[in-house]
């Protein structure tokens, strides 16, 4: 290999590779990184990330998905699992609350533990006949990720799609930490909330994919440095979820908060009037003339009062991210300005903006915490229906209506 410090590694420099077990069973592995040691003889080590074994043959007609995890990463279940042993002529019952059956959206989801006493899991998800996902084992960590607000690995992945089963080993990994708080309560009585916005973020992702099926989804994107910083710094956080948010508005909202055809007639007018001074020294002409072309397009805070206009945030979540954007972004966060529970408080906050945004997008109906109010009450998700795709920029005239 011939690597220069600082540099990515090239796709040359990676290796594919196909084994053949004791069994017959032949596995491949693509993107393999190898690296030569010892002295003597060459000894080569490489690191993949992941093991696969293909086979071709007649499958369901229903695609669907297997995902072991070893260690829970936090779901919530709805259905109890009984167990009788017997010692000698006596029956032992106990019930498990550790399964899930649910149904939404042309996805099914079932979820079984290998064992009741231990900590294994499986996660199955079928697909409606004649719905094609590539990448559906990456789909579906996406939307629990986004769903438990942390990173989550499975470690053996079995999927059927198209006529081929494809069975995946990956290195076992520990569950990641949270930075910012699920919107799913706690308790087993949220389950149906967990997998209804499970179900509308696994949709969405699988609706809008990305140009390469390989990487992570659009919106998913948008949301992974927040959900796997896994950082308990405050001022960390504040500068991720305030970036997440902004990322998600322009992603999912892009016709919101666009200047009317009036107001940018004015600017166009306006530059023309920059353009025919005289007497006027470049660097001042060269930087008016940015600012007014970058007034032509819609700010994330044009975005977010049309929003709040739909009574989807409120004009609290605003100013929170406004204050929070700003500080984080010019490094202005210091304990005369923020104290810690303020500090954290506005980021609770910025965090249930954006839950709400991604509710919007993704078309959730359900309850959700709501931490931008102390106490973090309950409360319930309507997602509003939006009437006209232009949404005017804060101070000019609108005509546009909105029903909730």
């Amino acid at each position: 290999m011939k690597q220069t410090s600082g540099t990515f590694v090239a796709d040359t420099e990676y290796y594919a590779l196909k084994a053949t077990d004791y069994d017959g069973v032949e596995w491949c592995a693509e993107r393999v990184l190898v690296k030569r040691e010892g002295w003597g003889p060459v000894f080569v080590t490489g690191v993949f990330p992941e093991l696969k074994n293909r086979t071709n043959g007649p499958t369901m007609d229903n695609s669907y998905v297997t995902l072991i995890f070893f260690g829970d990463p936090g779901l919530r279940y709805n259905q109890y699992i009984r167990t009788e042993t017997m010692i000698g002529d006596e029956a032992d019952k106990e019930l498990y609350l550790a399964a899930v059956g649910f149904e939404d959206r042309g996805f099914s989801i079932r979820v079984r533990p290998m064992n009741v006493k231990e900590d294994a899991i499986k996660v199955i998800v079928d697909v409606s006949k004649g719905v094609e996902v590539r990448n559906i084992e990456q789909r579906v960590t996406e939307a629990l990720s986004y769903v438990l607000c942390r990173p989550v690995h499975w470690s053996l992945c079995l999927k059927e799609q198209s006529g081929q089963r494809e069975l995946i080993l990956t290195p076992r990994k520990t569950h990641g930490a949270r930075t910012i708080h699920s919107p799913i309560g706690p308790h087993p009585t949220w389950a149906k909330d967990f997998w209804q916005l499970f179900s509308a973020y696994l949709r969405h992702i699988v609706d809008h994919p990305s140009p390469d099926p390989f990487h992570y989804s659009p919106l998913a994107t948008q949301l992974r440095p927040l959900i796997s910083g896994e950082s308990d710094e405050l001022v960390v956080i504040a500068l991720l979820v305030t970036v997440a948010v902004e990322g998600v508005l322009h992603l999912e909202f892009p016709q919101f908060g666009k200047p009317t055809s009036v107001f940018v007639g004015c600017l166009e007018r306006a530059q023309e009037v920059l353009r025919r001074m005289k007497g006027m020294e470049d660097g001042f002409r060269n930087r008016a003339g940015g600012a007014l072309s970058a007034m032509k397009e819609a700010r994330a805070r044009d975005k977010l009062i049309a929003l709040r206009d739909m009574k989807v945030l409120t004009e609290e979540m605003i100013g929170a991210w406004t204050g929070l954007r700003n500080a984080s972004a010019h490094a202005t966060i210091d304990p005369k300005s923020f104290d810690n529970q303020r500090l954290w408080n506005q980021c609770n906050t910025v965090a249930t903006m954006l839950h709400l945004l991604v509710f919007t997008a993704i078309g959730y109906s359900g309850r959700y915490l709501d931490f931008s109010v102390e106490g973090w009450p309950e409360k319930e998700f309507v997602p509003p229906t939006l009437r006209s795709s232009e949404t005017p920029a804060e101070g000019a005239p609108t005509k546009t209506e909105y029903s909730q």
